[in-house]
């Protein structure tokens, strides 16, 4: 049961962030440096702001953490292929 709830919570989580699109003008004429890594698995990545998770393949599972200490979120690729736009690797 708890596998189906982590499940469901990675899939949730997984819809808000390819769901969030930009649509807002203003800001500086610079461009932002945005950076897409191919994940790897079992390796954990921490999302940066505005940071957004992709499926590449139909049989990708990602694990999803929050830590409330730090406001961090790390993914983590489990299975299949999956890109991170403005993710940094996790320092253990």
């Amino acid at each position: 049961m708890k596998n189906i709830k982590q499940i469901g919570f990675s899939i949730a989580l997984m819809a808000l962030f390819t769901a969030c699109g930009g649509g807002g003008g203003g800001g500086s004429d610079a461009e932002p440096t945005i950076t897409t890594t191919n994940m790897e698995i079992n390796t954990s990545y921490i999302i940066q702001e505005g940071g957004v998770v992709t499926k590449t393949s139909d049989d990708a599972t990602i694990d999803m953490e929050t830590s409330f200490d730090t406001n961090e979120t790390t993914v983590t690729l489990k299975s299949g292929t999956a890109t991170c736009t403005q993710c940094s690797l996790e320092q253990n």
